[in-house]
């Protein structure tokens, strides 16, 4: 027997009901056509009984009313070309790639597929990207959280516990939520975590995720909570580092966190965007990175090493963080969410591929030119 869609899932429903991504062709008495992006109450309700659900066009009204309250789903009303190309890409991925969550695209630049672009243009273009998706990203943030803080939670539970990952993106996303309020309600207590310990020979640089949990903990009213130990240890010392009371402590409350946000890396020996990082020393990491190579490893979430089709592979190098075991078990979970941003790189492309076929994702962001690719719409090679 199939359940009836919660709440928020009808609300979407209704509204994408509503304004459909791809217009309702209508001919008119004089044998024209007309494109409407919107259907009347009656029609919404004639396609739900379809879909074997019954609800009065009263309730439908009442459900589209919180839907545009909420913004849980933006009606395409208005909107340039360009944008609403954006939301026919977004639903697009969550059918495809079966994501149960929150998809937005961002437009992106075609010229980034371009393998002869100069590194600093290929940066040039991540970053304006990367700024871009933190802008849709802060926001969703806010309503997670408000929501959460609606949701019942036992009173011996722990925080809810948003942990974060390392790296240049969430590094701008710390520096967008600092520009913008949040002063909407949120789950109390409420605690950042640092989802990985450090990972460069700046211990201390912005783009570590001890870091970042204390810059942008404050500005939600959040305890930050830091990871105490290398991000990477071999395989012989992972044990004796998990053992230590306060990173023991941290790994417990990732393994339990309601909000993973994590960019993506990708393993490419010689790449510039490989963020494989287990020492001090270049060479060391480039080693590394050509070890997980060649066992097949395509990119990594918070160290987790994946392969091109989302599964985990191992070498003697272990991330002291998230486990597959516990990002599948997040994915699984309908109340916690595995939010990934990835796009405006070439070479990031077959990473998020790699994660998207193994499901380990709930909420993704990525951009417009990485969307039409993974959906075969682009067929430039990306190597």
């Amino acid at each position: 027997m199939m359940l009836p869609p919660d709440d928020d899932q009808l609300i979407d429903k209704i509204v994408s009901l509503t304004f459909p991504l791809q217009p309702r062709i209508r001919k008119r008495p004089d044998g024209s056509r007309q494109e409407r992006y919107k259907l009347s109450l009656r029609e919404v309700q004639d396609e739900l009984r379809k879909q074997g659900i019954k609800r009065s066009v009263e309730f439908i009204a009442s459900r589209l009313e919180e839907g545009f309250n909420r913004r849980i789903v933006i009606p395409l009303v208005n909107l340039s070309d360009e944008e609403r190309e954006a939301h026919r890409l977004a639903g697009a991925l969550k059918e495809y790639f079966k994501v149960p969550g929150f998809v937005c695209t961002v437009p992106g630049f075609r010229k980034m597929l371009d393998p002869a672009i100069s590194r600093e243009e290929r940066r040039a273009i991540h970053r304006t990207v990367i700024e871009k998706m933190t802008l849709s990203v802060a926001p969703h943030l806010d309503r997670l959280l408000a929501k959460a803080a609606d949701a019942p939670r036992a009173a011996d539970a722990p925080p809810y516990t948003v942990a974060w990952a390392w790296g240049w993106t969430t590094q701008v996303l710390g520096e967008v939520c600092a520009r913008t309020d949040h002063d909407g309600p949120r789950p109390s207590p409420l605690r950042f975590q640092a989802a990985i310990g450090t990972t460069g020979p700046q211990h201390m640089g912005p783009s570590e995720a001890n870091v970042i949990v204390h810059r942008v903990a404050p500005l939600f009213g959040a305890i930050p909570a830091e990871m105490p130990n290398e991000a990477i240890v071999t395989r012989d010392h992972y044990a004796a580092a998990i053992s230590r009371p306060a990173v023991a402590t941290a790994m417990q409350a990732i393994d339990y966190a309601d909000i993973l946000m994590s960019a993506i890396g990708c393993i490419r020996p010689g790449g510039e965007c490989s963020d494989y990082r287990i020492s001090r020393d270049p060479l060391v990491n480039e080693q590394a990175t050509a070890a997980a190579y060649a066992v097949g490893a395509t990119t990594n979430i918070c160290t987790v090493l994946i392969d091109e089709d989302g599964g985990p592979v191992a070498t003697d190098f272990v991330g002291v963080g998230p486990t597959y075991e516990g990002l599948l078990a997040m994915v699984r979970d309908p109340n916690r969410h595995l939010i990934i941003i990835s796009g405006g790189d070439r070479q990031r492309m077959i990473a998020l591929r790699s994660v998207l076929r193994g499901h380990l994702v709930t909420d993704l962001v990525t951009d417009t030119v990485t969307a039409r690719w993974l959906l075969g719409e682009i067929k430039d090679p990306v190597v």
